[in-house]
């Protein structure tokens, strides 16, 4: 279980917790859609993202969450959608139990997001690369915009 929380102390049962893999994230966008959220740092987002993510550190939700309230109220208020949350590793097998994306997603939990709409993309942006598939830098090209259910 991974105990992770922003007051309520909202905890991730390892068994609910969903995972994606680079696989299922591109086949989502060419069906339904799916949001990916980018856990990490902005310079780090900056550098290199999947295409199409959108940048939703856990430092600024922690530490100066007016700056992204905007989204938090927009995923939260949103009855519809896949969100994948990813940081730079993540998987049973990454030696990381709680990365950035738990903490956002247990943040988001507390807020109401139901988990049945968030997951975790397996590898994180490491597997996604590892797998072949592009990470430009922010606002760059790499592949059609993802399309998003909201």
């Amino acid at each position: 279980m991974v105990g992770v929380g922003y007051g309520k102390g909202a905890t991730l049962p390892d068994e609910e917790v969903r995972w994606l893999t680079p696989e299922q994230v591109d086949g989502l966008r060419a069906g339904e859609g799916v949001r990916l959220l980018d856990a990490r740092d902005a310079p780090e987002f900056q550098k290199a993202s999947l295409p199409g993510a959108e940048s939703l550190p856990q430092s600024t939700l922690m530490f100066s969450r007016g700056k992204v309230q905007a989204l938090v109220d927009e995923l939260v208020g949103s009855q519809a959608g896949e969100l994948c949350f990813f940081a730079n590793t993540a998987g049973p097998n990454a030696g990381i139990t709680a990365g950035r994306e738990v903490y956002v997603m247990a943040f988001l939990l507390e807020l109401g997001l139901p988990l049945t709409r968030m997951a975790r993309l397996r590898g994180g942006l490491n597997g996604w690369v590892e797998s072949g598939r592009p990470a430009p830098p922010a606002g760059r090209g790499g592949g059609p915009p993802l399309p998003a259910v909201r």
